[in-house]
């Protein structure tokens, strides 16, 4: 069996799309005869065996970044092993129009249905607090999400939680952010905080649905790159109606590190959705990083 790999017509189209629409391009392809790559979105895995990729990652950006790889199966973070060695992120570096395929192993897999979501961070260790910088790290995240089966396997049932809903304003639809204003300007960011160890930081998640059919998500939060529950629970499960605005209080309990850190959240669209079935929504966004100091 020929493993498939990135070969000159998939590296052509790849730096095509990354001189038309610049930023950060990242692809998977199955890295083992093992495995069945049944779709672009969709692989087969003998139960107890990883997932094993080759991601290819570009920087179609004028100039170099840092960058940070960071892996979630089933809506939570896991360790991943890049090139042999096991981490649960992986920092590196891209120059300017500069790609690099890593070969990446998930942890064994047990039977079912999964869903990988592989996310590449722009910038992650930069705290500045400007304000325009802050709002556009919302679009410093790239993401792709593939289905895994593993042995004969159904996805899952959720329970969707319905959280209290009002009516959307209609040049706000897809809006996800989080915020701390609770009246007045609710779609005022939250970008900074200075804050003390052990403080409980009380937020606001606000998300609209747009003009089409109700959907399923799910949320999870990150706090330095690594999963932090929301409210207790490492994801939230929600249902999002058409023309509706969800607004859900939380509270971030503040860790005992001091010094400047990253906290963000993120959307992701019909979780356990079969990705490779016609106008499913395979969305995810993530809100504008807060940088959280810590004194």
């Amino acid at each position: 069996m020929n493993i498939p790999t990135f070969d000159s017509e998939a590296l052509n189209a790849f730096r095509e799309l990354g001189r038309e629409y610049p930023g950060i391009i990242l692809s998977v392809r199955g890295a083992s005869e093992e495995q069945v790559q049944l779709d672009s979105l969709l692989f087969q895995v003998v139960p107890g065996k990883p997932f094993k990729g080759y991601y290819l990652i570009g920087n179609y950006f004028d100039q170099g970044f840092d960058f940070l790889l960071i892996m979630m199966l089933d809506y939570e973070q896991i360790w991943f092993k890049l090139d042999g060695e096991k981490t649960f992120t992986h920092k590196f570096h891209l120059g300017g129009s500069e790609e690099r395929i890593f070969s990446v192993d998930t942890p064994p897999l047990s039977e079912g249905f999964h869903d990988l979501l592989i996310l590449v961070v722009r910038d992650p260790d930069n705290h500045s607090s400007d304000i325009p910088f802050r709002i556009h790290t919302a679009y410093y995240i790239a993401k792709t999400r593939v289905n895994i089966y593993v042995g004969n396997a159904n996805p899952p049932r959720i329970d969707f939680t319905t959280f209290s809903e009002t009516i959307a304003d209609s040049a706000r639809e897809g809006a996800f952010i989080l915020s701390k204003q609770e009246r007045g300007n609710i779609w005022e960011g939250w970008f900074t905080e200075n804050t003390t160890p052990g403080e409980h930081v009380r937020y606001l998640i606000r998300i609209t649905g747009d003009r089409k059919d109700a959907q399923p998500f799910a949320l999870v939060a990150f706090w330095d790159y690594q999963q932090t529950p929301i409210n207790g629970n490492d994801v939230l499960y929600g249902i999002l109606k058409p023309n509706t605005l969800i607004t859900i209080p939380a509270c971030l309990i503040i860790p005992e590190s001091r010094g400047a850190h990253e906290f963000f959240a993120l959307y992701i669209a019909n979780p356990y959705a079969e990705l490779a079935r016609e106008k499913v929504v395979r969305t995810v966004k993530s809100s504008p990083r807060v940088l959280i100091v810590v004194e």
